[in-house]
């Protein structure tokens, strides 16, 4: 196959498809994930892992708002259009790109602090108090995480340090690699919003079953329109993670 400097129409294809699939699934996906998590809110509070949930869960929330806003501007200043505002589109989808990329690594280190926080609880349950961490600890995890990811990815941009692991192998003989890293790492911030709800619905049988009890016909209406409102409908119990197999959610 001879080298190109741009990428073939089919690839393209290939691309606008991934993202039509992703972005129907990001839509369906997120008022049950809602649902899900509004159920079982007050016996999770009863959880150590309960503030890295709960911040995960904002996150989520504010990728939806961010993408609304950057959907709007994109279309109302259309940055493939020169004109006085185009510039305003410009903005958007850059801001995007870049805080969806921050966005996708500290969600990778709250997982992992997630992770190591209940594999020491479930060993040693005797440091439990120790290892659980204040939701205003986690918050302020979270924002410092974002500070310090923001030169990282700014570096990444302006530098061209991208990693080519990204490339699927039907990529590799084009010349034009720098657009198809960029186009394939959009994709990836798309999919890590979407690979979290769905881990997190299907982590459990608790959770599993109130998904697809709201798959109903007669309560699929209710959760779709009005996710927020679905409050808990589980008896308040401590749960002990070191003994209970089905505790809090786990992505």
């Amino acid at each position: 196959m001879s080298n190109n400097s741009s990428i073939p129409p089919v690839q393209l294809k290939y691309l606008a498809g991934i993202a039509w699939v992703n972005f129907i699934a990001l839509i369906s996906v997120f008022p049950f994930y809602v649902h899900v998590f509004q159920m079982n809110r007050e016996r999770d509070k009863t959880t150590p892992v309960f503030p890295i949930i709960n911040q995960i869960y904002k996150s989520i929330k504010m990728v939806y708002i961010q993408f609304a806003v950057t959907l709007f501007l994109g279309y109302a200043f259309d940055p493939t259009e020169e004109s006085r505002y185009f510039w305003v589109g410009c903005a958007a989808v850059l801001f995007e790109f870049c805080w969806m990329r921050i966005f996708c690594n500290v969600c990778y280190l709250l997982l992992i602090l997630q992770a190591f926080q209940k594999f020491l609880i479930y060993f040693c349950p005797r440091i439990e108090k120790y290892v659980t961490l204040s939701e205003r600890v986690v918050e302020r995890i979270f924002w410092s995480a974002h500070v310090l990811m923001f030169p990282i990815i700014l570096f990444e941009m302006f530098h061209g340090s991208f990693s080519f692991t990204y490339i699927p192998t039907f990529f590799q003989d084009y010349n034009d690699r720098w657009t198809i890293v960029a186009t394939w790492q959009v994709a990836d911030t798309k999919r890590i919003p979407l690979i979290i709800q769905l881990a997190y619905l299907g982590c459990n049988r608790r959770n599993l079953q109130a998904f697809l009890n709201s798959l109903n016909l007669k309560n699929v209406f209710k959760v779709v329109c009005c996710p927020w409102r679905q409050r808990s409908q589980v008896e308040v119990q401590p749960i002990n993670l070191s003994r209970s197999s089905t505790g809090a959610p786990v992505y």
